[in-house]
C-alpha cells in the first residue's frame, strides 16, 4: 500500500490534501491491525 501512495505523490505531489487522508487512513487500519494482533496473542 505505501508503495502505491508513493507513486502517487510523485504524480499528484506529497502535499496532496487525499493522499494526506489516504495516509491517515492507512496509518490508522495499520495501528488497528496492531492492536488486533496483540489482542489475539493475549488470548492463545
Amino acid at each position: 500500500m505505501t508503495n502505491e501512495i508513493r507513486a502517487l505523490e510523485k504524480k499528484v505531489g506529497a502535499n496532496n490534501a487525499d493522499i494526506q487522508k489516504v495516509k491517515e487512513k492507512v496509518k490508522a487500519l495499520n495501528d488497528q491491525v496492531q492492536a488486533n494482533k496483540k489482542a489475539l496473542l493475549q488470548l492463545l
